[in-house]
């Protein structure tokens, strides 16, 4: 849920249609009003289960949520997925997980997580 919540909003960032959209979706689910909010501590696991604990505490309907903001991006004919880029340094596996180092163009470092399922590796963004 909370991957799909953040997949929609960076696929509304630069489109205003579906921003409206999903800010409406958002609005009749109970999800709080995103301006002037923390931004995402993908490396920090207690800040995202915190985020995620303040970001749901008062949607009623998980799953009607999820299938609106699925249908609202599917709808969004100028969506593509978004695309992280940088050089992966550090890159430890230890059975179906790795920890690694992103490094930008610009050479920031930003730590990161996988986890493996079904032999796919996935970005994992909640612990």
């Amino acid at each position: 849920m909370f991957q799909q919540v953040v997949t929609t909003g960076f696929a509304a960032i630069d489109n205003e249609s579906l921003r409206a959209n999903v800010d409406a979706i958002g609005a009749r689910h109970g999800l709080p009003d995103r301006n002037g909010r923390t931004p995402l501590l993908l490396s920090d696991p207690e800040a995202m289960r915190e985020l995620q604990r303040e970001i749901f505490q008062n949607v009623e309907d998980k799953a009607k949520l999820y299938g609106e903001l699925v249908s609202a991006t599917r709808q969004d004919t100028t969506f593509s997925p978004v695309t992280l880029s940088g050089t992966l340094g550090n890159v430890r596996i230890e059975c179906t997980t790795a920890q690694a180092t992103m490094y930008s163009e610009t050479r920031d470092a930003y730590p990161i997580r996988f986890v493996q399922r079904d032999g796919v590796w996935y970005l994992q963004l909640m612990e």
